[in-house]
């Protein structure tokens, strides 16, 4: 397990944050960012590349990328794709990805508009995401560590093995 320290994620945060605005700097076009949601301390264990490439082919699928960018560090991974939209579209899609794809659960796909605010859930009328373990909004879950990290990669587990053996899903490299 490779344990990752709180202030390297917030460094890593940081990078992203310096990275979004170079992308929309550059190409002053909508940019779409995946991020894995991957419990505990370890960011990168042996199969969230896997789940990763998985959520770029899923965006390559929708967006159509006319740029991008994967990154694997320490922190976890990371892909931005810029992309042509409207934003309120682009966020639409990029819920559906999450909330329909079979390792959606662990995707999690933000949008950044150059010059404007970033539309969320809310803008789309849609609830929260919801808890990986219970039926309340994650972020409460997450803020209060309602659910221990056994719980929380128990379910993970088995929301990989029900999606991807049950369901014949084959996760393969992008």
């Amino acid at each position: 397990m490779a344990a990752v320290e709180l202030q390297e994620i917030l460094t890593a945060r940081e990078a992203r944050a310096r990275r979004i605005k170079s992308f929309l700097v550059r190409y002053r076009l909508p940019l779409i960012v995946l991020t894995l949601n991957i419990p505990g301390p370890d960011k990168t264990p042996n199969w969230a590349e896997q789940v990763f490439c998985a959520g770029i082919r899923a965006a390559r699928e929708t967006f159509s990328p006319m740029n991008e960018k994967a990154c694997r560090l320490s922190s976890g991974f990371e892909w931005y794709g810029v992309v042509e939209g409207e934003s309120l579209h682009l966020k639409k899609a990029a819920v559906g990805i999450e909330e329909s794809h079979p390792l959606g659960r662990l995707f999690d796909f933000d949008l950044h508009v150059p010059d404007a605010s970033q539309p969320d859930r809310r803008a789309l009328g849609l609830e929260p995401r919801r808890c990986l373990v219970c039926d309340r909004p994650a972020h409460e879950c997450a803020r209060s560590r309602r659910h221990g990290l056994d719980e929380l990669l128990r379910m993970v587990q088995s929301l990989l093995d029900a999606r991807v053996s049950d369901q014949g899903y084959t996760l393969q490299k992008y």
